[in-house]
């Protein structure tokens, strides 16, 4: 009886273990007839088991390899409404430039970025690109700061923070800023062209017949062998280069000379269309009073700017040319406070006054700061007066009382001021309490900013009776009148938006 029981124990074993088999099989071969997820990489059916290894596999890997996890790209990421973008979108990066090198442009502002986005790195059009994000809107700014205008391996860099894009796909930028990028006679960008005969290249597209080929060798035989001499690019005969165009430059040859783009006059255009006719109307039927009077007086503003027969003596050429001056000192500005103080214009919170010296028979440099800047929400913060013997004479109905009787200005604007004279007569604010703030909040330092746009007014003396801190931005077109020879500027450029051979501009800084 033992012995038979014996015999039985390693058959019941045998037949428990097939019955486990086939039931292992029988739930393996149905959930994978019955359970199949559909890949639309490559229209293959993949088995649901394999999906659950392929997944957990993929946790597993996150979990030992965190800086490895393929995320979703930074490009094209638009912030939350009411939120700052935390993302530094780079473009203008040489193919030279290598992953380290990226990592530390990254930190210039002085904190490192939380992610980094290096997939369009070698993008081929203009220069590669990059992303990178940053723990707050702040350390993104002043990582734009740092990165704006500066030249790697002979490429100058653009940055600006990411805003996404729109249903169209174009990118959204900041439209309270223009500044323009800066520019100069350099090497032209991408693959160089070679260099043809003008005869050659009328009939590049055609097959040449015998004649030709004949005419064409008879002429080449003709000619003398070249000498020795260097000479300039310019300097060459036309029948070595082939010149072409783009919307803000020529290439000849091998160089790339810039020309304006308009950006300028297409800012003012796009608010002409946006803040006249039927749109200011319905801004002010839901605005109370006093911001429909600023809304009339911006409009005023706006037509001054726009008036081709005051401004450049009715010239359209002259017209454009005093334009792009006046918005190329918006930008200058922009770029000074950058530059200084590490933010934005919109950042700044103590009060400013910006002194524009020469401004001309009409407050046009004044009225274009004043429309264009983007300052804070406290706009009256910031006051601009024109000085200039040009403007108009003091209508004692309007004669504002400031800081000394001899400073009889007239009021233009809410806060701009014509004072019409010389610089040399007025007298310089140098307390923040001048300024309309709220007297029961404690006042910050009062920034004063000089402004010569091919000013003939004393900059330098001008200067020198300013309280610090302070900037200024000038751009000499004679003489010395706006030249600061016991200062070194901090930045100096030439911005190749304006409509004049003296485009240099020169910022300075005291604080």
């Amino acid at each position: 009886m033992n012995c038979s029981n014996k015999s039985l124990l390693p058959t019941s074993i045998i037949f428990a273990s097939v019955a486990l088999a086939t039931a292992s099989a029988t739930t393996i071969a149905y959930r994978y007839f019955s359970y199949r997820e559909f890949d639309n990489d490559n229209d293959n059916n993949r088995s649901y088991a394999l999906c659950i290894l392929q997944r957990r596999n993929d946790d597993q890997r996150r979990h030992h390899r965190n800086n490895d996890i393929i995320r979703k790209p930074l490009r094209n990421i638009t912030p939350r409404p009411g939120e700052q973008s935390q993302i530094v979108y780079l473009t203008g990066i040489h193919k030279q430039t290598s992953e380290e090198e990226l990592l530390e442009l990254f930190s210039l502002g002085g904190s490192s970025p939380v992610e980094v986005d290096l997939s369009e790195v070698f993008f081929q059009k203009g220069g590669g690109r990059a992303w990178a994000m940053y723990g707050n809107a702040r350390d993104a700014k002043l990582t734009v700061v740092a990165l704006q205008s500066k030249n790697v391996h002979g490429c100058i860099l653009c940055a600006r923070l990411e805003r996404g894009v729109e249903k169209n796909g174009k990118r959204i930028s900041d439209k309270t800023t223009h500044t323009a990028i800066i520019r100069g006679i350099q090497p032209r960008r991408g693959t160089p062209k070679k260099m043809f005969d003008t005869d050659t290249t009328k009939v590049s597209k055609k097959k040449m017949t015998k004649k030709m080929r004949k005419e064409q060798q008879k002429s080449i035989g003709k000619q003398k062998p070249h000498t020795a001499t260097t000479t300039t690019t310019l300097e060459r005969t036309e029948d070595n280069f082939i010149h072409t165009y783009s919307h803000n430059s020529i290439l000849i040859g091998e160089t790339e000379y810039p020309f304006p783009s308009g950006i300028y006059l297409t800012k003012l255009i796009q608010k002409l269309s946006h803040d006249t006719g039927d749109n200011l109307l319905e801004k002010k039927n839901k605005e109370h009073r006093q911001q429909r009077l600023q809304l009339q007086q911006d409009e005023d503003l706006l037509r001054l700017l726009s008036d081709v027969s005051i401004l450049g003596c009715g010239s359209v050429h002259k017209y454009a040319k005093e334009v792009s001056e006046a918005f190329a000192m918006v930008d200058a500005i922009e770029r000074a406070i950058n530059l200084t103080f590490g933010i934005s214009v919109s950042d700044l919170q103590q009060p400013v006054i910006c002194y524009c010296l020469g401004d001309g028979k009409y407050p046009m440099g004044a009225a274009a700061l004043s429309l264009f800047l983007p300052v804070n929400k406290d706009r009256f913060n910031w006051k601009f007066i024109a000085i200039d013997p040009l403007l108009p004479k003091q209508d004692e109905s309007t004669v504002t009382a400031t800081t000394a009787s001899s400073n009889a200005t007239s009021m233009f604007h809410d806060r701009i001021e014509m004072f019409s004279g010389i610089s040399q007569d007025y007298c310089i604010e140098k307390r923040a309490d001048d300024l309309s703030v709220d007297p029961t909040k404690k006042s910050p330092a009062l920034l004063s900013i000089a402004v010569a746009c091919h000013s003939h007014a004393p900059l330098e003396e001008f200067w020198e009776r300013m309280p610090s801190p302070k900037l200024s931005v000038a751009m000499p077109c004679c003489a010395q009148f706006s030249e600061l020879l016991k200062e070194k500027p901090i930045f100096e450029y030439d911005n190749y938006e304006v409509y004049s051979p003296k485009r240099r501009i020169k910022i300075f800084a005291s604080i």
